[in-house]
């Protein structure tokens, strides 16, 4: 397997290439010539009790050995390249003597270094603050230590190509390459996802899509930004593995959407009340038996229901016609009994929502026809991909509207199918029609297998849209959290505290004053709590990378890229 290198190692070794030639010519012409004359005088030496012979002729060599070595300092490249050519030079000693000095030169470094790292070691309190340090930042290391964390991660990430039977494969621990998996389990008690734009969000998310599509459970994505760029590619995850594929968007080729196509009376005007802040519960409970009313009439008369229809005959004289075709007098008799609630300024304000739907240039898509439909109750039993793009930049009402609507609508198809069966539904871009309700909504459907992924780029965007209760009430219903790169210190700061705190070591020194500001040995250790995880951290992050925090275990993870090979 090839590795891929980072940007700092392709760097480092270009360095290490065009400098390498620099240092061998300056360390010949540095030490050359001293360790030839240290070579050749402890040759001169040994030889003080040999015969007068054998001691002139080892002189003679010690001159030769020195006039070359001085002959090698001044042409350190000529002298590297002839060594490097040449394996029996003339003079071989000054080039061993050159080479033993250098390992000599290694050896005392070395344990110079490791003298160093024992002293270390062998403090605890260093040891502490190390292990402090690498929780804290991820990115802490040598580069050679970055080099080795990459290859482990690389390897990792190679190694996750299917996703496993029960759950999705998100990516490998930073620095150690180990897998990490989020269980159907975890997703089932719901996942919150957060990363600002260009953290790498989106290719989290797929990996949620691809784990569905290739083990045959249904995936239902509102995507509040409508991007086409998500929806072709979770097109093409389902052309790959063989799963039907719905779209539903506000502009281009979409599919028709009929929202009332399931359920009952009671199903279907709580779906409508959802897409409500309902300020008193008696203006709620009125327009509840309005919405009855209106639907018993409709089904009683054999009226096909779509919101068309219901917004042509929720006017009250509308609704007083239609309600005279009914057969059974004591029916008609008590919705005509409900049809003055609609003077109420509230009941007016839902039927104008609906209108609002209805009559907009993208009404023609929520008709009840034949043809191109999704159906959510089809999309789950076959086990299909189906995409909601809500273009919210060009219809901000109709998304936020839309997108409550068809969370109440798969919570109604989910609650009528037989058994258990694992739904997958991301809902990106959450802000756009996030509300208390709905919030409410998806925590209430896990009984029903939702397996649900919130996603949005910062806490800010749905606290601004729906409020700072919103936002505890989203945290305290998701199990586990997906942090990626944060721009506001406000948000980096309140995730960092959503992950917690743990005891740790602060230590202070005493520093003598004068000339010399050195430590003097005193200081003071005590405990304090911590982040887990930094906010600077989180504002620091890599694109791709990201915190998993689930209950009682804190990771950094190299987020996988789907369909990778």
């Amino acid at each position: 397997m090839q590795m891929k290198m980072t940007t700092k190692v392709k760097v480092l070794l270009a360095l290490v290439v065009v400098l390498m030639p620099f240092f061998l010519i300056t360390n010949v012409r540095l030490l050359v010539r001293p360790a030839a004359n240290f070579y050749a005088r402890t040759t001169e030496l040994c030889a003080v009790l040999a015969p007068a012979p054998r001691k002139a002729e080892v002189a003679a060599r010690a001159r030769g050995i020195r006039e070359a070595a001085a002959w090698c300092a001044e042409h350190p490249g000529r002298a590297l390249g002839g060594w490097l050519t040449t394996w029996a030079p003339d003079y071989p000693e000054v080039r061993n003597a050159w080479l033993m000095a250098n390992l000599a030169g290694l050896f005392l470094v070395a344990v110079l270094a490791g003298g160093v790292a024992y002293r270390r070691h062998t403090n605890p309190f260093w040891r502490i603050q190390q292990k402090i340090r690498e929780e804290q930042n991820p990115y802490a290391g040598s580069y050679v230590r970055q080099f080795i964390d990459s290859w482990r991660e690389e390897k990792g990430l190679a190694g996750l190509k299917e996703h496993p039977a029960g759950g999705t494969w998100i990516g490998v621990e930073i620095r150690n390459g180990r897998p990490v998996v989020i269980t159907d389990q975890d997703a089932n008690q719901h996942v919150f996802l957060v990363g600002t734009t260009g953290s790498g969000k989106t290719t989290t998310l797929m990996n949620f899509v691809e784990s569905a599509l290739q083990r045959g459970l249904p995936c239902i994505v509102i995507d509040g930004k409508g991007d086409p760029d998500l929806a072709g590619r979770i097109r093409s995850l389902a052309e790959r593995h063989g799963r039907p594929f719905r779209l539903f968007a506000m502009r281009g080729d979409s599919c028709l959407y009929n929202p009332l196509a399931h359920g009952g009376i009671t199903e279907l005007t709580d779906k409508l009340l959802y897409l409500t802040e309902w300020s008193e519960p008696h203006y709620e409970a009125l327009a509840r038996r309005y919405l009855q009313a209106a639907f018993r009439v409709l089904k009683a008369t054999g009226t096909q229901l779509d919101l068309h229809a219901l917004t042509r005959h929720l006017d009250p004289d509308a609704l007083a016609a239609l309600a005279r075709k009914m057969a059974d007098d004591a029916e008609r008799e008590a919705v005509f009994g409900v049809l003055s609630l609609a003077k109420t300024e509230e009941l007016k304000g839902l039927i104008a929502r609906l209108a609002l739907l209805a009559e907009s240039e993208i009404g023609h898509l929520f008709a009840a026809a034949e043809g191109k439909t999704l159906d959510l109750a089809a999309v789950i039993n076959h086990g299909a991909a189906a995409v909601f793009s809500l273009n919210s930049l060009a219809f901000p009402e109709y998304s936020r509207l839309l997108g409550r609507l068809v969370i109440a609508d798969l919570k109604t198809v989910a609650d009528r199918q037989h058994g258990s069966k694992i739904i997958y539904t991301i809902f990106d871009e959450f802000s756009v029609f996030a509300s208390r309700a709905v919030v409410d909504l998806i925590s209430k459907a896990r009984s029903k297998g939702f397996h649900t992924i919130i996603a949005t780029q910062s806490l800010a965007d749905i606290e601004a849209a729906a409020g700072q209760a919103v936002v505890r009430q989203i945290l305290g219903n998701c199990s586990t959290l997906i942090i990626q790169r944060q721009r506001q210190h406000q948000d980096a700061e309140a995730l960092a505290s959503e992950v917690g705190t743990r005891k740790s070591m602060e230590m202070t020194y005493q520093v003598a004053t004068g000339m010399l500001k050195d430590q003097t040995g005193y200081g003071s250790v005590r405990e304090v709590r911590e982040y887990i995880v930094h906010p600077d951290v989180i504002k620091n992050m890599l694109t791709g990378d990201a915190v998993l925090a689930q209950p009682r275990r804190v990771r950094y993870i190299r987020v996988r890229k789907p369909g990778e090979r």
